[in-house]
């Protein structure tokens, strides 16, 4: 059985829990830690270490793949502090980490929770689209 874990690590940090690609559990960190729009705390010199409720959950799983996203910040000195202490926090070491396709999970996700059979994105923010 394939386990994979994707996270967003920018504004409204999620998680989604796949077995077999189909998925099984969805979460928003500010369900549990009621901040809305959850983002989690950047530092450039890596020191932040934010625990994230929800993974109390995923941490007894033995995942085959942990992927995350991000919009661009512009330097991965922010990004890779972030993901270091969410990997710690799960105890997982390997990962991969999709910084180009941050809209398209948007619109992903508005598809898998929309009951759709089909469908057409437009994917649009204050910041543009690349």
């Amino acid at each position: 059985m394939k386990k994979i874990l994707g996270v967003n690590i920018s504004h409204n940090v999620s998680f989604a829990y796949f077995e077999n690609n189909i998925l099984k559990e969805y979460y928003e960190e500010d369900r549990f830690n009621k901040i809305k729009h959850f983002a989690p705390p950047e530092n450039e010199f890596g020191n932040v270490k934010y625990k994230y409720e929800i993974l109390k959950k995923f941490k007894n799983i033995n995942f085959d793949v942990v992927t995350f996203a991000s919009f661009d910040r512009g330097s991965l000195l922010i990004e890779k502090p972030i993901i270091e202490n969410i990997l710690e926090q799960i105890n997982y070491k390997k990962y991969y980490f999709d910084i180009k396709n941050h809209h398209v999970y948007h619109a992903t996700c508005g598809y898998f929770f929309s009951n759709f059979k089909e469908a057409i994105a437009l994917i649009s923010d204050g910041g543009g689209e690349r």
